[in-house]
């Protein structure tokens, strides 16, 4: 393995934990799937992580030909807001990317997001410490979609041989870097000994 100059993170559940968002999502694509008459998941999928909906009404009213009742609409706000008011940082994950950063890594974020989600790594102060960041509701590219990687290695003249990315989904993200050959890190065997990938 050669030596290790970048340093890639997803967020949620890396960094940042939100307890209730994936029960959330799972709802919404229920409730949307529904009212639709084409049952296609991953379109949704993609249009609401590649758009900049800051809410479940912007979500609601762009799917507005389906008459979702209000009532539902009114319990996945509810359940959305309670998911993002109570965002916080990942015990260890702050004083791990300020020594990453003093040991001159750099360091970069992907995340598929929706724009309500991306706004809490800015607030909590996670995003100064990056060099690169991808959200895929900005960009309108999601992972497995290797742009998603190489759009920042690329800003940060990095290349797979020296990038490792750091998840907390095994078979989701392994997905995502085979895609583009970054060797993939689970964020608890990182957190508690990151100098034994760094410097294996």
């Amino acid at each position: 393995m050669k030596p290790i100059s970048t340093i890639g993170f997803d967020c949620y559940g890396t960094l940042l934990e939100s307890h209730g968002s994936k029960e959330a999502y799972k709802l919404l694509y229920r409730i949307i799937a529904r009212y639709s008459k084409i049952i296609d998941r991953k379109s949704y999928v993609t249009d609401i992580l590649t758009r900049k909906f800051r809410s479940i009404r912007e979500i609601m009213t762009y799917y507005g030909a389906l008459n979702i009742p209000m009532n539902e609409i009114n319990m996945l706000e509810h359940k959305f807001q309670e998911s993002i008011s109570g965002i916080s940082i990942k015990p260890g994950a702050w004083e791990l990317l300020d020594t990453l950063k003093r040991s001159w890594y750099k360091l970069f974020l992907s995340a598929n997001v929706t724009s309500a989600y991306a706004e809490a790594p800015k607030a909590l102060g996670i995003e100064q410490c990056m060099d690169s960041i991808h959200y895929s509701c900005n960009t309108g590219i999601i992972k497995p979609d290797k742009r998603a990687f190489t759009q920042s290695m690329r800003y940060l003249d990095s290349t797979s041989e020296h990038t490792i990315f750091i998840g907390n989904d095994s078979n989701d993200t392994l997905e995502w870097t085979k895609n583009c050959w970054i060797p993939l890190f689970h964020i608890d065997d990182f957190l508690s000994s990151p100098q034994s990938i760094l410097n294996p």
